[in-house]
């Protein structure tokens, strides 16, 4: 599922990734992007900085709680697009709780937070989450990345914030070895594929779904 913003290029400065910022086995580096948007105020405190500082980061099974609410944000939007495909069966934020957790200590599993500064305390900005799938073995890809879910909070939308996860995301999954990374955006969500498409994906296969009442 993806729901986000495409960029609209306001990031002043993207700082040098340092090495080492990621879990064991992650050889990608982390970035850090300062906003120059004076009057953006930060939610979490009512206050209006002029100078915004995110780091994108891997997560740590702490983060995981404050990833909870920003899940439920994108099963909520997606229900709203199409409740024939997305409703769920009971609160998707609790049951991506166990799973959430995994990723964040999976080496082989892509999941990344964006974290904004000043504080305190820490406020996450959005997260991605990805894996590694095997492919059915008809095929000559053995495995393929699937980035399950990418959010930016509307705060913090429209500063290249979401497409700089979604490279940090290649970049690690090049480590990795895999040959292809693949994901799935709602029908209703243009913008979510232009974003994409700026990454270098394109489109792959088509979905269709049709529903049979009794």
């Amino acid at each position: 599922m993806y729901r986000l913003s495409a960029g609209r290029g306001a990031v002043k400065r993207i700082h040098t990734p340092r090495a080492g910022a990621f879990s064991p086995g992650f050889l990608c580096r982390c970035a850090f992007l300062e906003f120059k948007n004076p009057g953006l105020e930060d939610p979490a405190c009512g206050a209006a900085y002029s100078n915004i500082r995110m780091e994108i980061r891997a997560a740590t099974p702490g983060d995981v709680p404050s990833v909870i609410p920003m899940v439920r944000k994108i099963c909520a939007l997606h229900e709203s697009w199409d409740p024939a495909k997305y409703t769920f069966r009971s609160d998707p934020g609790e049951m991506y709780r166990a799973w959430l957790g995994r990723r964040a200590t999976d080496q082989r599993s892509v999941f990344l937070v964006a974290e904004r500064s000043p504080g305190p305390p820490p406020v996450l900005a959005g997260f991605l989450v990805a894996t590694v799938e095997a492919e059915i073995p008809i095929y000559r890809v053995d495995e393929f990345g699937f980035i399950h879910d990418l959010w930016v909070e509307e705060a913090y939308r429209h500063e290249g914030l979401g497409r700089q996860m979604v490279m940090l995301a290649i970049e690690r999954f090049r480590e990795i070895g895999v040959e292809q990374i693949r994901l799935d955006t709602a029908g209703a969500n243009e913008v979510a594929r232009a974003l994409f498409a700026s990454c270098g994906f394109r489109v792959s296969t088509m979905e269709m779904l049709v529903e049979l009442k009794t």
